[in-house]
């Protein structure tokens, strides 16, 4: 049977034929390429500023809430417990059942936005009820990642790609995390600008939102694996066709 799904082609032989894991062979023949980097990059940036807004009762408590008498200790005890733990538990769970129904690259955007919207009334609320209902949301977009993030990155990528771009990616996660959005600007920025600060993690979180949401592709083993398999081939059609800009000749897929 003649075969040519080296370039974006369709099904077999044009003939209409529906291949179990067309999709996902189609994908795992994908070499390096510009476009894995950037898938990687953008989701771990994503991950990155997300975790930035976990835990932020333990940058605001010593500086902001504790001289001016906002909570006492065992308040914060019980916020840093609920940013760190339960929430985490509860927002894994959540998103991750999620993403198995609406998709994983809505779940991720999701997550962006769950972790933008709810950082910044941090800024302004010292209300220990109030700020103990946002430390369970603020974390629920942390959450996401920690149970999205790596599942879909192993699905738009292949055995071939996947570990050397999702470890690259993840060690510059842990840089902008590390050191730069949890310690080496609010050092500067804190006690004196943390409002500026806690608007800044906000924005960039949104800002990650919309980018995932112009640049980054649904999972085609997601889709097929939901029989939506005209959706799943025009996805990796479109990825086929960024990656054979570099590589104009791709592999056969190995079905």
């Amino acid at each position: 049977m003649a075969q040519d799904m080296s370039g974006a082609g369709g099904d077999v032989g044009g003939t209409g034929v529906v291949i179990p894991g067309e999709m996902a062979a189609r994908v795992d023949r994908l070499p390096m390429s510009r476009m894995a980097w950037e898938i990687a990059l953008l989701v771990q940036v994503g991950w990155a500023c997300s975790a930035s807004a976990d835990g932020i009762s333990a940058r605001l408590y010593p500086f902001i809430w504790l001289p001016h008498h906002v909570i006492t200790s065992f308040e914060y005890s019980v916020l840093y417990a609920l940013e760190t733990g339960i929430s985490v538990l509860i927002g894994g769970y959540a998103i991750g059942w999620l993403a198995d129904k609406i998709g994983r690259r809505k779940a991720l955007i999701l997550s962006s936005v769950l972790a933008g919207a709810f950082i910044w009334p941090f800024a302004y609320v010292t209300s220990f009820p109030a700020l103990f209902v946002l430390s369970i949301a603020d974390t629920l977009g942390f959450a996401g990642y920690l149970a999205v993030n790596v599942v879909y990155m192993s699905e738009v990528m292949g055995p071939a790609v996947r570990s050397k771009v999702i470890m690259g990616g993840q060690v510059l996660a842990i840089f902008l995390l590390a050191v730069v959005l949890a310690n080496l600007i609010p050092h500067y920025w804190i006690p004196g600008e943390y409002r500026r600060y806690l608007w800044l993690l906000a924005g960039l979180n949104i800002v990650v939102a919309l980018v995932l949401f112009w640049r980054v592709p649904e999972s085609p083993r997601w889709l097929e694996a939901r029989e939506r398999r005209d959706q799943a081939r025009t996805v990796v059609e479109r990825m086929e066709a960024r990656v054979m800009k570099r590589h104009p000749v791709l592999p056969e897929p190995d079905l």
